[in-house]
C-alpha cells in the first residue's frame, strides 16, 4: 500500500513514516504540510491511503478531504484528530478511519492494519462481484481444469450452465467434488 501524509508538523509526518516502514505496512510515497500542496501532489502521486491532519493552515483536513474525494474517490482517507468532537465533522465528509493525536504507535499500527485489510477486502469483493455480473467475462485465459463427469453431462444448450461453469472455473473450484452440487 502507498501512503501519503499531510500534517503541518513535520515531526508527526516523520513518526508516521517510521511506524509505517518499520511495521511493513507499506511505503510512504509523499507528504505535504497543507491541503493545497497535497492536492497539487495528488495529480502526480497516486496513493492508496492518505493520512491527513484535521487542523492545518491554508486548508484544513475536512476541506481537503471534500475536494480530494471529488477527484480521487477511490483513495482511503484517515484523519488525525485531537478531540472526539471533531470526529462528527470528519464523518460527514466521508472519513471512516481516525487516529488520535498525539501519535500512539500501537494505535497507528492497529488502525492502519484495519485500513489495509478494508481496502484488500474491497478489492476482493469487487473482483468477486465482477465474476457474477452479466457480461463480466474478462479476457483472462483460464488454466485447463479437468471437469467432473456430472458437469459434462449437463445439457450444453443452457446458457446459465455455461455461465456457471465459467464462474466455477475462474474461482478454481470446478474440479472440486462439490462443484456439481452447486
Amino acid at each position: 500500500m502507498k501512503f501519503y501524509l499531510i500534517d503541518d508538523d513535520a515531526s508527526v509526518c516523520n513518526i508516521l513514516k517510521i511506524i509505517i516502514q518499520q511495521k511493513k505496512l507499506g511505503e510512504v510515497c509523499g507528504s505535504a504540510s497543507n491541503g493545497v500542496d497535497a492536492l497539487e501532489d495528488l495529480r502526480f502521486i497516486h496513493p492508496d491511503i492518505i493520512i491527513v491532519d484535521l487542523l492545518m493552515p491554508i486548508m484544513d483536513g475536512i476541506n481537503f478531504v471534500r475536494k480530494a474525494k471529488e477527484q480521487y474517490p477511490d483513495i482511503c482517507y484517515v484523519m488525525q484528530v485531537s478531540s472526539k468532537e471533531m470526529v462528527a465533522q470528519a464523518y460527514e465528509c466521508g472519513v471512516t478511519f481516525f487516529l488520535q493525536k498525539p501519535v500512539n504507535g500501537v494505535e497507528v499500527v492497529r488502525v492502519l492494519t484495519n485500513v489495509v485489510d478494508s481496502i484488500q477486502m474491497k478489492h476482493t469483493f469487487q473482483q468477486m462481484q465482477s465474476l457474477f455480473m452479466q457480461g463480466g467475462q474478462e479476457n483472462v485465459p483460464a488454466a485447463p481444469v479437468p471437469q467432473l463427469k456430472l458437469l459434462s453431462e449437463q445439457p450444453e444448450d443452457k446458457p446459465h450452465i455455461k455461465r456457471l461453469r465459467g464462474i466455477l472455473q475462474k474461482l478454481g473450484i470446478i474440479g472440486e467434488s462439490g462443484s456439481a452440487d452447486i
